[in-house]
């Protein structure tokens, strides 16, 4: 990991307002207690530690009966239903509503790597039911991107799809998505 991998702060933002937690103060110093980080006064970017470990604080906050892997899924869930709050998540998604699902998925790869400055994501076309979002040199946790997609292809119109992540090793993952 080079020092300049960042994590640019909407997609904290958007899982913030995905769990309403902006208005939570108890969790607001909770984050600022434990981690240092004033989510009031955010800052552009945040190295991946710090916002793996904000992640934590969050997940155990809102999802403390669920194992850490399907909280992770839930706080990516919280991220696609947050991002359609923030002003660039509005623009960007309007545009989801008019576009087939093949177009939907290569405009989440772009706004999936528009929030970090490392790693690459691409999209593979298996056939018309059948992707894979590869995700290679990545610092993020697999299954909050899980969680990302599962919620992005629901908010699309295809609540029977199966949304899977295969890890590869530490950097590399691949989400499979069929219905």
């Amino acid at each position: 990991m080079q020092s300049s991998d960042t994590y640019d702060f909407s997609g904290l933002e958007a899982m913030l307002k995905g769990l309403g937690a902006f208005e939570d103060e108890a969790l607001l110093a909770l984050v600022k207690e434990r981690s240092g980080t004033n989510l009031k006064h955010p800052k552009r970017d945040y190295p991946p530690a710090v916002g793996a470990h904000i992640a934590t604080i969050i997940r155990e906050y809102y999802f403390p009966d669920l194992n850490e892997n399907d909280g992770l899924v839930e706080l990516g869930r919280a991220i696609a239903r947050g991002y359609g709050k923030t002003i660039i998540g509005q623009v960007q998604t309007a545009a989801l509503k008019i576009v087939t699902i093949n177009r939907a998925l290569q405009i989440l790869v772009k706004m999936l790597s528009s929030a970090a400055n490392f790693g690459e994501r691409n999209l593979v076309k298996i056939d018309e039911q059948n992707y894979v979002i590869q995700f290679r040199g990545d610092l993020g946790n697999v299954y909050i991107a899980e969680g990302i997609i599962k919620q992005f292809v629901a908010n699309q119109g295809i609540h029977h799809a199966s949304v899977k992540a295969q890890v590869i090793n530490s950097r590399d993952f691949d989400i499979n998505i069929s219905w």
